[in-house]
């Protein structure tokens, strides 16, 4: 555990120095409700390539990532974000993805971490929250863990898809009260889907 906690703590420092050094302002709320004894599968649209960093600093949890394995071969990014225990998932290869969801649910059986997911897929260019992929939904129920909308609004300003220029600006993130998933199989997965992205649509377009 002690070596998990280094490298998490210099990439939240790195998070905040970054995001101030940029001009950026973070609006975090409902962050009060959780139980910071308690891991959870932190559910979140997805807006801009500053989410990830901006979650780092507005969730106070030891947090894993479920990313593209591209990201892996970034010299420094992928080394750093490797030695804080995510998983990356080779999208073109089903089999292979499905072995990372498989790790995915062993580190949460593990009581460990926490778990971040975009469940989108793909960055937002105009706002919107597309559908949610189901893969995330049955890790959630094997494991157990109640599961938490939060909704990102506003980073697409700030640095949009396909753009490697930061704004200054405020980003606004919302954090809904946990859902259970007790009591649910495999089979209630794409309707579980279908009511956290209404959840998490309905925060966006509140905040």
């Amino acid at each position: 555990p002690f070596s998990r906690q280094i490298p998490l703590f210099f990439a939240r420092l790195w998070c905040r120095m970054w995001l101030g050094t940029a001009g950026i302002r973070l609006s975090v709320s409902g962050t009060e409700a959780l139980d910071r004894s308690r891991r959870y599968v932190f559910v979140c649209n997805h807006q801009s390539s500053i989410d990830i960093p901006m979650l780092y600093v507005a969730l106070p949890f030891r947090l894993s990532f479920i990313a593209k394995k591209e990201l892996l071969l970034l010299p420094f990014f992928g080394w750093g974000t490797a030695a804080l225990g995510h998983i990356y998932i080779d999208r073109r290869n089903p089999r292979r993805a499905l072995r990372s969801i498989d790790r995915a649910l062993h580190k949460l059986s593990r009581g460990g971490s926490s778990l971040v997911v975009f469940p989108e897929g793909t960055r937002s260019v105009d706002g919107a929250v597309a559908a949610f992929k189901t893969g995330s939904f049955r890790l959630a129920i094997e494991a157990g863990v109640e599961l938490v909308p939060v909704a990102i609004a506003d980073s697409r300003f700030v640095m949009p898809k396909k753009s490697l220029v930061v704004r200054p600006g405020t980003v606004h993130l919302a954090v809904g009260r946990p859902i259970a998933v007790e009591g649910l199989s495999k089979g209630d997965k794409a309707a579980l889907a279908e009511q956290v992205r209404d959840v998490v649509a309905g925060m966006v377009a509140g905040t």
